[in-house]
């Protein structure tokens, strides 16, 4: 398996994470739990950024 191949694959999985986080921070009703996801989700967003940049 190539690197560049590895990193596609990784990106796909952390891009999945960030909409679940997504999805469950807009479920959330307490706002430090929504807070919380979002973060979470911010943190897969800003990943799949840099890794978007590995795989040029």
């Amino acid at each position: 398996m190539s690197r560049v191949s590895q990193i596609e694959k990784l990106i796909v999985v952390k891009q999945a994470l960030m909409e679940k986080y997504d999805r469950l921070a807009q479920a959330r009703n307490s706002v430090p739990g929504r807070s919380h996801m979002t973060r979470k989700a911010e943190h897969y967003r800003k990943q799949v950024a840099t890794l978007k940049l590995l795989a040029r």
